[in-house]
């Protein structure tokens, strides 16, 4: 069984397990799994916090996990589609492949990106990418990636793909540059270039 949710609350404590939420006026505090950066962003004790919310229960089972956006949420629900991936596999994608990487990944199908989470194997990135490559949203399939959103450095893009690299391959490259104004335009290239032979 699976449901979908919301939960408002306070942070009460936040480990490796996710974040505990007290919910206020019922005496509950609910330990709610959440990705890395999400616990890293809203993890303050004390913090009110607003998560989307999966209930998963199995037999003995039970766990709550969050999303500071619905997208994430949706993504989640995707994910834990595929045969092979469950919630805490879905969690560690989403946490080792936050925002739009993810969708990158597929778009590009780079088998590599998926498989370096742990826990992922080749195979089960495979299928991911297959089972969700016809499922991109509109802003990946059309060519339009997160990091060209963020503002990654398009004169590296377009130097990439000038030599042959798709626009999801470049942009992955460009977001993974070093925040570093004073790199030239040509070391940027030059290490956006090293970053596909690692």
């Amino acid at each position: 069984m699976s449901a979908v949710g919301r939960i408002w609350g306070v942070v009460e404590d936040s480990g490796p397990e996710g974040i505990t939420v007290r919910i206020d006026g019922t005496g509950l505090g609910l330990l709610v799994q959440v990705p890395g950066h999400t616990r890293d962003a809203l993890g303050v004790p004390g913090r009110e916090v607003s998560l989307y919310t999966h209930l998963q229960s199995r037999e003995n089972d039970v766990a709550l996990y969050g999303f500071a956006i619905a997208d994430e949420l949706r993504l989640f629900h995707l994910l834990i589609g595929v045969s092979g991936v469950g919630p805490k596999g879905a969690l560690a994608l989403l946490t080792g492949l936050p925002g739009d990487s993810i969708w990158e990944a597929i778009a590009s199908g780079d088998v590599e990106r998926i498989r370096a989470v742990p826990g992922i194997g080749a195979k089960t990135a495979s299928r991911i990418i297959i089972d969700l490559k016809g499922r991109l949203p509109e802003h990946v399939s059309s060519g339009v990636t997160a990091a060209s959103l963020l503002g990654a450095d398009e004169e590296v893009i377009a130097a990439l793909m000038s030599l042959g690299y798709t626009q999801a391959e470049a942009s992955s490259a460009a977001a993974r540059l070093p925040d570093d104004d004073a790199l030239s335009l040509e070391e940027k290239i030059r290490l956006a270039l090293s970053s596909f032979t690692r």
